[in-house]
């Protein structure tokens, strides 16, 4: 798990969470670090931001539908929180081969998802959107946290 500061913009700024991936398993079968990612969708003021591997090369622990299954089921922890929510397609230069890649690329991309890749040339749009969406989305929260301060101050006074 990887935590640190990202400042985009001058007042744009926040904390940013790497965590492990999630596997698809029983409530009870999660791994410590897998609680822990849980604990902080649920938990966090967070904005989420999914990445699915469509590509076929995610491995036998994390194939298509269970990333699709996972998926899921955050979406509907983030959407019960009023959670922002950005899909992320990884190895778009790997193409979409494996059966259903192609359809579920399609719904993702329909739903705003943002496809990228370390190998392709031109992924700069694509990354720039990723971007905005995060500046967006930081600035929002500011501004919820800003008005969450004036009303704290008002209460006090």
């Amino acid at each position: 798990m990887v935590i640190g500061h990202l400042r985009l913009e001058e007042g744009t700024s926040g904390q940013i969470m790497d965590t492990p991936g999630l596997l698809l398993r029983e409530d009870d079968g999660y791994n410590a670090m897998e609680r822990l990612t849980l604990a902080a969708v649920e938990h966090l003021p967070t904005s989420l931001v999914f990445v699915s591997d469509l590509s076929g090369t995610a491995g036998m622990k994390s194939t298509l539908e269970e990333q699709l299954i996972v998926r899921v089921h955050l979406r509907r922890l983030a959407k019960e929180r009023g959670a922002p929510w950005l899909d992320v397609i990884t190895k778009a230069d790997l193409g979409f081969d494996e059966p259903g890649a192609r359809e579920a690329r399609d719904v993702l991309l329909s739903e705003g998802a943002v496809l990228v890749s370390s190998l392709e040339e031109g992924d700069e749009a694509q990354m720039e959107a990723l971007l905005s969406w995060l500046k967006r989305t930081m600035g929002e929260e500011a501004e919820k946290e800003r008005d969450l301060s004036n009303v704290e101050a008002t209460v006090h006074e």
